[in-house]
């Protein structure tokens, strides 16, 4: 989970800086694999995806609910997080998750 872990490292160092006067600029660096969004038919995901997407080889948005628009760099895979089999489909060959399943 190194990717996810590349992606979080600026987030922290944002919010440990952050000030109502000087809120930054959060840069995420680059990275070459999959990354696995649950929730993503929720606004919180909804809000990220284009951020992740400019910084990852490919998304893979999943939800239990329909998730439109499907765009280049996205893949879509229907799951309830309640299904161990669909968890396992979902999670097969990814390099990171940001979970935002249930929120």
């Amino acid at each position: 989970m190194s990717v996810l872990r590349a992606l979080l490292r600026p987030l922290a160092r944002w919010r440990d800086r952050q000030t109502i006067d000087d809120p930054g600029v959060v840069e995420l660096p680059v990275v070459s694999g999959r990354i696995l969004v649950t929730g993503a038919a929720g606004e919180v995901a909804t809000l990220i995806r284009p951020h992740l997407r400019a910084v990852c080889g490919m998304l893979r948005l999943s939800d239990i609910r329909p998730i439109t628009p499907e765009v280049s760099g996205e893949e879509v895979v229907v799951a309830d997080l309640r299904d161990g089999d669909a968890v396992a489909r979902a999670v097969a060959g990814v390099d990171g998750i940001v979970h935002l399943g249930g929120i």
